[in-house]
């Protein structure tokens, strides 16, 4: 067994705990195979398997580091300053090596504009490959990842699919508003007959109410459009109940928290379907965007890990993976 935790204080107390249990049931125990077994563990436990995994990490790759190309004298990189200077130095080598490949193309360029706007400053470009390769290192294998699963989510997604199922989506949505209106204003909207707030709220049931009889995906979307529009007047308060009534207050409170939420469903789905449209407009854009900044992530891990291995400081994260890892 490997026993992993998550300081080295807790680790020699747990070794402490397991002595003391093992020697407890060697003195209650009159099975001499029995006492024999538990006595060889007793003895074994000061280089068992119990440690942080920091610790388990250096024995392995001390042990094993020749089968990566690894010197058994690396050392630990600690230093976080350190390890961002070899980042950027590495980050800056294949920068110009991408961007000199380009040539008149110049598909490097528009890739890091897409980052970095108008300004001259790499940071933006900079810090999303830094974050993919970050998330590189959670998965099983990363080479693997940024060939079979880097675009899959736009090569793969079936945008009418898509649609169609946020229209469905959607239109539950309103219809439930709408009976949560239809009930508040039968019931404690009498208490507030006559406020601003309840034109609005009739408006949207009239405009939910045109869907009654089998809509079209676009008369749907149309209808959610109007809706938030409306929500959003009067500075985003026209479907709030105001009131200065002691008593009512409580009410009114209600009705706005309720209401705020489905509201916010309701934008939030608006925002996924405006999403979803631009995708479908310029969906074939992107993708050789997409395919260099893969290419280009995968050559700076490449560069970073083995300038790593050259140098011989490793952290801890790296020091722990195989071949097949960055």
């Amino acid at each position: 067994m490997f026993i992993s935790t998550f300081t080295v204080k807790a680790a020699t107390e747990l070794k402490e705990r397991l002595e003391k249990e093992l020697e407890k049931s060697l003195k209650a125990s009159h099975d001499e195979e029995l006492k024999h077994h538990l006595a060889q563990q007793i003895a074994e436990l000061p280089t068992s398997d119990i440690g942080t995994m920091d610790a388990f990490t250096q024995r392995l790759v001390s042990k094993y580091g020749y089968l990566v190309g690894l010197s058994p004298t690396f050392r630990i990189l600690q230093n976080a300053s350190e390890q961002y200077l070899i980042k950027n130095d590495c980050f800056e080598q294949v920068f110009e090596r991408f961007y000199e490949e380009q040539g008149s193309d110049r598909l490097f360029s528009r890739l890091v504009k897409n980052f970095t706007g108008k300004g001259k400053s790499l940071t933006g470009f900079k810090d999303q490959v830094y974050a993919l390769v970050d998330f590189l290192q959670s998965t099983a294998d990363p080479l693997i990842w940024l060939k079979e699963s880097f675009l899959k989510g736009y090569q793969d997604l079936d945008y009418d699919e898509a649609l169609d199922q946020l229209a469905q989506v959607v239109k539950e949505q309103l219809f439930e508003l709408e009976s949560f209106f239809t009930f508040h204003l039968a019931n404690e909207g009498q208490a507030f007959s006559g406020a601003k707030y309840q034109e609005n709220v009739t408006a949207i049931q009239d405009l939910i109410a045109s869907l009654n009889e089998k809509p079209s995906q676009e008369a749907i979307f149309e209808v959610l459009e109007r809706v938030v529009l409306i929500s959003r007047a009067s500075g985003g308060r026209s479907l709030t109940i105001t009131t200065r009534k002691e008593d009512l207050k409580e009410l009114a409170t209600a009705f706005n928290d309720e209401r705020k939420e489905r509201i916010e469903a309701l934008r939030a789905a608006a925002s996924q379907h405006y999403q979803l449209t631009y995708q479908i407009r310029f969906k074939d854009e992107p993708l050789p965007l997409l395919v260099l900044l893969r290419d280009f992530v995968q050559a700076f891990s490449t560069a970073y890990l083995e300038r790593k291995k050259q140098e011989m400081p490793l952290n801890l994260v790296t020091s722990a993976i195989l071949p097949s890892r960055f």
